[in-house]
């Protein structure tokens, strides 16, 4: 996504990642970092933000075109002046609304309950989802973006393990920066500690309990 400007498509999108971990969006900015294979910095700051701010400050400051001025000294109608309904509605831009983006679902899978909460690993390999049912699903990126993900022999599929321990509704799953040990909270008063690494068991290695259901 070069522009005429010189502006390279991995600066663009780290500038994106960077306002998105700025705005509290961390897993979504590490899960387009591993989509685009452009590296996270550790920096999170509105610096888009701003130039965005700059752009919109120099375009207002910019004087309008010769032919323009020219048009209003004789008395003449500008193209702006034209394009406003009596409503002072922009009928010009209303008609270039660009049209809704199309997308496609990779994949699909369900919890016996209803799903309440996800996210993404920090490296964005895995998502985690929880459910109103008490259980966790722990899903690998890379297989879910194969074509056959929805029809893969069951070693293949997408979903690599699917976690029980908790007695009530899920509320919340976090993964440990270290992309080993997932997080969950849920309505029965507890926290669990999940290793991933492991390649079997379905329960957690620890656990945390409070007076209190968590959200």
């Amino acid at each position: 996504m070069d522009d005429a400007a010189g502006v390279g498509r991995d600066e663009v999108i780290r500038l994106i990642l960077c306002q998105l971990s700025a705005y509290g969006f961390a897993n979504l900015s590490q899960a387009i970092a591993a989509h685009t294979k452009v590296p996270m910095t550790t920096d999170s700051n509105s610096r888009l933000a701003e130039l965005v701010q700059l752009g919109l400050q120099s375009e207002q400051q910019q004087p309008p075109p010769q032919s323009q001025v020219q048009n209003q000294q004789e008395g003449g109608a500008t193209e702006s002046d034209t394009e406003l309904d009596a409503g002072g509605i922009d009928l010009g831009r209303a008609s270039r609304v660009a049209e809704a983006p199309q997308y496609h679902m990779w994949y699909k899978t369900k919890h016996k309950g209803t799903a309440t909460t996800a996210a993404f690993s920090r490296d964005g390999e895995y998502i985690a989802t929880g459910s109103a049912d008490a259980s966790l699903k722990l899903i690998e990126v890379d297989r879910v973006r194969r074509p056959s993900a929805g029809s893969a022999r069951r070693e293949d599929k997408p979903v690599i393990r699917t976690l029980y321990h908790h007695e009530a509704e899920i509320t919340g799953v976090a993964f440990h920066p270290n992309g080993l040990v997932l997080a969950s909270c849920a309505a029965d008063r507890s926290i669990k500690l999940f290793d991933i690494s492991a390649a079997y068991g379905k329960h957690a290695f620890q656990s945390f309990s409070d007076n209190y259901a968590f959200r």
